[in-house]
Parts: structure tokens; C-alpha cells; sequence
């Protein structure tokens, strides 16, 4: 979110449907308007778009043996990918 906004608006539970319809509507107001925070639920929806595809199993019992390892991977690609998509923004 950008430090010019007076009250920003709940990204992340807006893209995860968490909202009220009253909410919905408020947020969608202001996403007509900024571009900003468009950019930033594209990439939320990105990311839990991936979580969806997590079996449930994964959270419940833990990494898999040598799951240490596959979560490190996840979290190295996820903050690269975040580091291309915020050096792409810039760029524009």
C-alpha cells in the first residue's frame, strides 16, 4: 500500500472473500481509482491462488521428510518473484 492513502483498504481479506458486502463495495470504489492497490490484489490473488494448491494435510501435519527443505525453496521463488514484480513496478 502507499503512504499517501488515509485509510487503506483490507487487501488481503478482500481477496480471500473475507469481506463484508458493505466492505466489498468500498473497496472496490477505491480500486476504480488506484492503481497502486490494483497492483498489489494481483499479486495477492497470486499468491493465494498457489496456497490453494497446498494440500491441507500439509498444514496439519507438517512438512513432509525433507520438507524443511521444499519450504525454503517455496519462500526463496515466492520473494524472488515478489522482488521481479516490485522491480517491474518501478520500472513503470
Amino acid at each position: 500500500m502507499t503512504s499517501g492513502h488515509r485509510q487503506a483498504p483490507d487487501l488481503g481479506a478482500y481477496a480471500l472473500g473475507g469481506l463484508t458486502d458493505a466492505e466489498v463495495a468500498e473497496v472496490d470504489e477505491h480500486l476504480a481509482h488506484c492503481a497502486a492497490c490494483r497492483g498489489e490484489l494481483a499479486e495477492l490473488r497470486a499468491v493465494t491462488g498457489q496456497l490453494g494448491e497446498i494440500p491441507p494435510e500439509f498444514f496439519l501435519d507438517g512438512p513432509p521428510e525433507g520438507g524443511d527443505l521444499l519450504v525454503r525453496r517455496a519462500v526463496t521463488r515466492v520473494r524472488a518473484e515478489r522482488r521481479g514484480a516490485l522491480a517491474r513496478r518501478r520500472l513503470r
